[in-house]
């Protein structure tokens, strides 16, 4: 694929500059602009003062938005030094803003534009923009079908320099499976908050691996045992729901005992320290699963939960379904 500027004036007013295309899946496109590498990059990338490599991309981005007909595109905001640049260029599309607070940014438009909270995780960029699709898709906040333009960028660069089209029902299949009203879907989009803040943070600078299951505890209990007193008992659904902010600082020291979390569908964390013993019946293993990831692939199969894994050593982040990976974000 070809995106054009035209520079100002003289012999050179038609050259045209070329970014690299590959495809990556069936239906997106990626793009990356060259580097500084060979001179002859470095010469028909020069631009004119004050503007930098992202303001000719966001430009083209939405120019191109508007050639192909999408109507909504997805700013990785945080690498963008100037965002007023987008007020500049944008004539009626939405926009998803990713970025680490959750409020709106100054000349957004609040009648369209959703902001998708996502803390700082080492993420690639691929898995960083999935991320924020799935968690718009889980809350209700963006149709699955619905093509979306994307601008991202290495986290901590300060700029952007990957555009891609992408569709969450394609480039994520297995929501196709997942019914619009499905009730663990603002669960789910937690506990992946939740989990990438357990492989960011961790503990002393190292990922937190940590299992957590959400389903229902009578069709699970069937495989699972306490391995030590349930820390979990006796206090208030409040004090251990998810969605309340300070439990991320419990589920962090609760973390560092061996076992599973079991959440259960009102988002309330029922008990930690739990052992997963449900059979891997005839479902196949991928090379370099560990015993967490066994544990939880197997507890899916035919009890309606769904599991989410971090990994320890890499910070890798699983998701689990009927026994098959359905999602895997990494670092």
């Amino acid at each position: 694929m070809i995106v054009s500027r035209q520079d100002p004036g003289g012999e050179h007013s038609a050259r045209v500059h070329h970014y690299h295309a590959r495809s990556l899946e069936k239906s997106l496109l990626y793009f990356e602009v060259p580097g500084n590498g060979a001179a002859e990059h470095s010469k028909m990338m020069e631009l004119p003062d004050g503007t930098t490599r992202t303001d000719v991309m966001v430009t083209h981005a939405f120019a191109l938005a508007r050639s192909l007909g999408v109507r909504r595109l997805l700013v990785q905001a945080d690498e963008m030094n100037d965002i007023r640049l987008i007020e500049r260029v944008r004539v009626s599309e939405s926009l998803i803003w990713v970025m680490r607070q959750s409020n709106l940014p100054e000349g957004a438009d609040p009648k369209t534009d959703i902001v998708i909270s996502i803390p700082d995780g080492g993420l690639s960029r691929i898995s960083r923009v999935h991320l924020a699709l799935l968690l718009a898709v889980l809350n209700g906040l963006l149709d699955r079908a619905e093509t979306i333009l994307c601008l991202s960028g290495i986290v901590g660069s300060g700029h952007l320099d990957t555009v891609f089209l992408t569709k969450p029902s394609e480039d994520l299949p297995w929501l196709k499976a997942i019914d619009p009203a499905y009730k663990v879907g603002r669960h789910l989009g937690r506990l992946l908050t939740i989990a990438v803040r357990l492989a960011a943070e961790g503990r002393e600078g190292n990922p937190i691996g940590a299992i957590f299951v959400q389903g229902d505890p009578l069709s699970l209990s069937p495989y699972l045992r306490q391995l030590i007193l349930n820390p979990c008992a006796g206090h208030p659904p409040q004090a251990l729901d998810i969605h309340n902010p300070e439990v991320f600082e419990t589920l962090r020291e609760f973390a560092a005992m061996d076992g599973a979390f079991i959440v259960n569908g009102n988002g309330i964390v029922q008990s930690a320290g739990t052992y997963l013993d449900a059979p891997i019946r005839d479902r196949s293993l991928r090379p370099g699963f560990g015993a967490r990831h066994v544990a939880a692939l197997a507890v899916t199969i035919g009890t309606g939960a769904i599991a989410l894994v971090v990994s320890s050593s890499s910070g890798t982040v699983s998701v689990f379904q009927d026994g098959r990976l359905i999602l895997e974000l990494n670092k």
